[in-house]
């Protein structure tokens, strides 16, 4: 098979993909530095303002080096996770609780403030109580010493937080490998996985699962796809590798070909949507059609209508907006038929809507309500009764001082963690990557 940028083209093709592509965000990713949890020894005096302003520039600098060498400018993660335990129970794949330890320098904006205020403010993962209890016994420190709540940092303090981390479980479906070269790894990427560690994941995540299961280490990732979103995902081998995709990316030299089954009969002609399109809910995450917002593209194309009155259809995005092809699916009417933010039809508030009653306002409500859902399905452990969920005080992991290890959630439903949307196809000026189609694009999902 030939180098994917080198000359030939390179088909890794799959059984049914013949007629169908691709889109998500095509913007580089960049990763994010953690999770840090900070603090610092004592300080007899309040930093003066030029102090503050002096520290501030220290920090900075010292990032740059960081990154320069890179590290994660941010906060670091020092846990190799080589004790780290995946299981797969009820189709599910579970990281099992460890822990975790992030590090820190104080950034500028730190200095002068205590210790506990800050990661109270800052970090929102965990309550201020929370943290009060992680400085009380020593898992907050500051330049390897115990501090107290109301310590004071200052320039250059060394802040680590042990925490004892709990992921969300993801599809247990494999990371397929369906092309790879001297520059390019490329994978169809299951739904509900994300791409690299963000947030509450670290280790279920694609890039992960390469390396630990697969031995692919140091790959970059050159694009995005939302976590629900599935399909390929071209990762590069090196930095010049991960620039030249992104370069024909940006040049919009790549074509992106993705399906999805929509809400509707979906019409037979052939549809180009242009409709500019803006963030309106940067918290939730949710976009809009809107006069100004950024200017966008994308291509639709009839593959078949099924029983169920829902339709499959061909998406090709020219540009890389944020939710464009979901975003342009609601705004003709046609959203994607499990949507949870853009079909109206998803939401756990009792209502259904038709496609022209979509808001912005109803969308966050709903997008809310659904949230509030999930978060009332969970509760204290001590207050479960042996139900169909997680209660990690019976097993080995438990950790009485971790706030997570008290609660009992109920087991996600893998039909819950996706959505009809799958990136079929990547394919550049002498190039061609193709997934297989999921099960419900197929012309009997609806049997």
């Amino acid at each position: 098979m030939s180098d994917l940028l080198g000359s030939p083209a390179v088909e890794a093709a799959a059984a049914g993909a013949a007629d169908v592509a691709s889109d998500t965000a095509s913007a580089p990713i960049t990763k994010r530095g953690g999770d840090p949890d900070a603090e610092n020894p004592p300080a007899t005096e309040r930093p003066t303002k030029r102090q503050r302003k002096e520290g501030q520039r220290q920090s900075q600098k010292k990032q740059k080096g960081k990154r320069q060498k890179g590290g994660k400018g941010g906060g670091k993660a020092d846990a190799a996770g080589k004790d780290v335990v995946a299981r797969v129970v009820r189709g599910l794949r579970w990281i099992e609780p460890y822990h975790h330890a992030f590090t820190t320098h104080a950034k500028g904006r730190w200095i002068g403030r205590q210790i506990l205020e800050v990661f109270a403010e800052e970090f929102k993962s965990e309550t201020r109580e929370a943290y009060a209890e992680a400085i009380a016994h020593g898992r907050i420190t500051v330049n390897g010493k115990p501090v107290q709540a109301g310590t004071v940092l200052c320039d250059n303090d060394f802040i680590r937080n042990t925490a004892h981390r709990h992921e969300p479980p993801v599809i247990a479906t494999a990371v397929k490998i369906v092309h790879e070269d001297d520059n390019v790894v490329a994978v169809d990427k299951p739904p509900s996985v994300p791409v690299h560690a963000c947030g509450r994941y670290r280790y279920n995540t694609v890039q992960s699962i390469l390396e630990r299961e697969n031995g692919k280490v140091g790959l970059l990732p050159c694009h995005r796809l939302d976590r629900l979103t599935s399909g390929v995902l071209i990762f590069a081998k090196t930095q010049g590798a991960a620039k030249r995709v992104q370069t024909q990316i940006q040049g919009h030299l790549m074509r992106k070909v993705y399906v999805c089954r929509v809400r509707g009969a979906f019409p037979a002609e052939p549809i180009v949507c242009s409709a500019s399109i803006k963030v309106v809910n940067h918290k939730l995450g949710v976009c809009s059609v809107a006069a100004d917002g950024k200017e966008c593209e994308t291509s639709f194309t009839l593959l078949r209508h099924l029983s169920d009155g829902t339709s499959v259809v061909r998406c090709e995005p020219k540009t890389g907006r944020m939710h464009q092809i979901r975003v342009h699916l609601q705004h003709l009417g046609f959203p994607i038929d499990n949507d949870p933010v853009y079909n109206l039809s998803m939401g756990e508030d009792g209502t259904v809507g038709k496609p022209e009653d979509w808001t912005v306002d109803r969308a966050v409500a709903q997008a809310t309500t659904t949230l509030a859902a999930r978060d009332a399905a969970v509760i204290p452990a001590v207050e479960a009764a042996s139900g169909d969920g997680t209660d990690w005080r019976k097993t080995e992991y438990y950790e009485p001082s971790c706030g997570e290890c008290q609660l009992w959630r109920p087991y996600p439903k893998p039909a819950d963690m996706l959505i009809y949307l799958h990136a079929v196809e990547y394919a550049g000026p002498d190039w061609q990557i193709r997934t297989a189609l999921p099960s419900w694009a197929e012309p009997d999902a609806d049997a």
